[in-house]
């Protein structure tokens, strides 16, 4: 090799490392941000499409996954749309309907919080009120997200205050692009 060859290669080599390590400086895995805040990533899925979603913002923001689980599992028969006996549906129709959460999920560490959630009967499962108004969010940045349609505004009204962001619908073919894009325009 001659010596303009070592030269490029040293260079080249130089470059790569210099970009790992600015990859991994950025790549915070630890459920904190650049400003030393937690993030978490509060979910409740049923089919498993808002379970995909919130394991890509983890990956994303390194936020620690908090998984709401119903103290009464949800069955298919639960949940079928265009039965009005269905759980899902009583529910929905029932403004003072709170299901019961099998084991709390604990938020009081963390500064933000994306709160995921697929659609039932055009709204948030009553789950999600359940959680929503057992907690404090006080001095906390919401960011909602679900895998149907937007329904924050419901939950934006149970709570006394926290700061929410715009949510976004997300469909079960969601790419981690699409996040990221979404992440990287949030304004807090």
């Amino acid at each position: 090799m001659n010596r303009t060859t070592v030269i490029i290669i040293a260079v080249v080599a130089i470059v790569a490392v210099a970009a790992i390590g600015v990859y991994a400086l950025n790549s915070n895995n630890s459920g904190q941000g650049d400003d030393g805040d937690r993030t978490a990533i509060v979910y409740f899925s049923y089919t498993g499409n808002t379970d995909k979603v919130a394991k890509m913002i983890s990956d994303i923001t390194g936020g620690d996954l908090l998984r709401i689980e119903a103290a009464m599992p949800y069955t298919k028969e639960d949940t079928e749309y265009g039965k009005e006996d269905c759980r899902a549906m009583i529910e929905a129709k029932d403004p003072t309907a709170r299901p019961g959460i099998a084991k709390d999920v604990d938020i009081s560490g963390y500064s933000r919080i994306y709160l995921g959630y697929p659609i039932w009967h055009g709204d948030s499962p009553k789950i999600m009120w359940t959680f929503t108004e057992a907690h404090d969010f006080k001095g906390k940045t919401i960011v909602p997200f679900c895998t149907a349609a937007d329904s924050a505004k419901n939950l934006d009204a149970l709570t006394d205050d926290g700061k929410w962001l715009d949510g976004k619908r997300f469909f079960k073919d969601v790419i981690e692009s699409e996040l990221r894009e979404w992440i990287s325009g949030l304004k807090s």
